[in-house]
């Protein structure tokens, strides 16, 4: 595609000023200019948009359809793969919540309750430490923890 076309693709298609387009735009933006704040979790880890969506919103929307509302925003279903039709879905935010990578499993957070509950327990800076994760997510799993969740 030409550039005259993307320019004639981005005026003309009446929906630039709608959550859809902007959507669109945010996905390319984010996977393509290594300034912004945003890159290191896409295109720095590998994610990238495909040609016919990078280069076409015409493209996207024909595949994608429009947003169906306010509370849905684009999710890869593969948080490691490319933004295409395969691998993307609209989604709320509970069910992007369900596909998040950073989801701690069963296991280490079982581990880190029963480290909590020792006498002498190591500090959650060095339970963070030890398991990868902040000191944030150790105090909330010990908050939870305290609440019998």
């Amino acid at each position: 595609m030409t550039e005259t076309q993307r320019n004639h693709d981005s005026r003309w298609h009446g929906w630039r000023d709608t959550p859809t387009y902007r959507s669109w735009r945010a996905m390319v933006v984010r996977c393509i200019y290594p300034t912004r704040s945003d890159y290191k979790w896409y295109s720095g880890k590998g994610v990238t948009v495909c040609a016919e969506w990078r280069h076409s919103f015409s493209r996207f929307l024909a595949d994608m359809g429009s947003r169906p509302s306010l509370k849905h925003s684009l999710d890869r279903l593969d948080s490691g793969g490319r933004y295409s039709i395969e691998n993307c879905r609209w989604a709320t935010r509970s069910q992007q919540a369900r596909n998040r990578r950073s989801r701690i499993p069963v296991k280490i957070v079982a581990r880190i309750k029963a480290a909590l509950a020792e006498p002498g327990r190591p500090s959650m800076r060095k339970l963070a430490s030890r398991f990868g994760i902040s000191p944030d997510t150790v105090r909330r799993i010990a908050q939870r923890a305290a609440c019998g969740l």
